[in-house]
């Protein structure tokens, strides 16, 4: 603990703070206040803006630009809907921005904010949370170092009951948005195929599941497979390497690899042959990825002269938005 305060007591003369406070716009705010000078919430809805303004014993605006004149940097947890509106706002009035993902609903608007940001002398990024679990970060190191051979196969499931709080976007969106970023990432390809089908089984506004198919350039296929129908949380990725299985558990930060070898192998019979299975489960150090998140962005801030981008910015979150995009548009037609 006394190493990550030392870690973090940088930032506290960074002016923050955040707009819209619902329930991940909250979680921005915790953490902003527990490394960071955070000034102000901004929501138009007073009772719940008052509420968390009142929780941190900091200011409450209803005029999100009334905050601007206060702050150095802000996150914006607002609905998707609303993102270019209020990230296009913060960039101009040359806040250093940080926005939830997705980067916006729909790839124009998402590329309209990528332009003004690239134009920008800010720092800017997207809350892509996933990428900055430690078992995504121990996964990238052991592909790149080629620890479990090449890769062939990412294949994502992420299942839960549909949340209250999403009122504008669908499943992929929403939660598959997350794996469609992560296997891109982890695949160290450029798509060059979307294939999609799903649908909606009891929200008939949007599609409530989908299974999704990745094809890259070089060779690495990806499946998604999400729903907002089963009732229980599940955040997993398996990788399917040339020496290694590997499983990812999102949610308790762990990952098990898994090897094998033949032993006394004899090819004139193989329903005899011996088979040696190897189970490793690394120490991984869990870290809450939202605060992995914001001390990146805060940290891009100091270093910025030196040139330190952000984990994820604009063009990765574009991209994302368009993969989504082009995934909805496959299972609407």
């Amino acid at each position: 603990m006394v190493q990550e305060h030392n870690m973090t007591k940088k930032y506290r003369d960074i002016r923050t703070g955040v707009i819209g406070v619902g329930s991940m716009g909250q979680n921005h705010a915790r953490v902003l206040s527990e490394i960071s000078n955070l000034v102000g919430v901004a929501d138009p809805d007073e009772k719940q803006g008052r509420k968390v303004a009142n929780k941190f014993g900091i200011k409450w605006y209803k005029d999100y630009m009334e905050m601007f004149k206060e702050i150095d940097a802000v996150s914006i947890a607002v609905p998707t809907q609303l993102h270019k509106e209020v990230a296009s706002q913060s960039i101009k009035s040359n806040i250093h921005t940080l926005v939830e993902k997705p980067l916006a609903d729909s790839s124009e608007s998402s590329k309209k904010i990528l332009e003004l940001a690239a134009s920008s002398e800010i720092v800017f990024a997207v809350g892509h949370i996933e990428r900055h679990n430690p078992v995504v970060t121990y996964a990238k190191e052991m592909i790149a170092k080629g620890e479990w051979g090449q890769v062939i196969t990412l294949s994502s499931k992420r299942f839960s009951r549909y949340p209250e709080r999403i009122k504008d976007v669908g499943v992929v969106f929403d939660i598959g948005i997350h794996d469609l970023d992560i296997i891109s990432y982890l695949s160290g390809g450029k798509l060059k195929n979307i294939f999609a089908i799903g649908g909606s089984i009891e929200y008939s506004q949007t599609e409530d599941h989908a299974s999704i198919m990745l094809d890259f350039d070089n060779g690495v296929k990806g499946l998604c497979e999400l729903n907002w129908l089963t009732p229980m949380k599940v955040r997993q990725l398996t990788i399917t390497c040339t020496k290694s299985f590997v499983i990812l558990d999102y949610i308790n930060q762990s990952a098990e690899i898994y090897t094998s070898e033949f032993e006394n192998l004899d090819n004139s019979d193989l329903s005899k042959m011996e088979h040696s299975v190897k189970k490793i489960t690394p120490a991984i150090e869990k870290f809450e990825p939202l605060k992995k998140e914001i001390i990146d962005f805060l940290d891009c801030i100091i270093h910025k002269d030196e040139g330190k981008k952000p984990l994820v910015g604009g063009f990765d979150a574009h991209q994302a938005v368009k993969m989504a995009e082009e995934v909805v548009e496959k299972i609407s037609n």
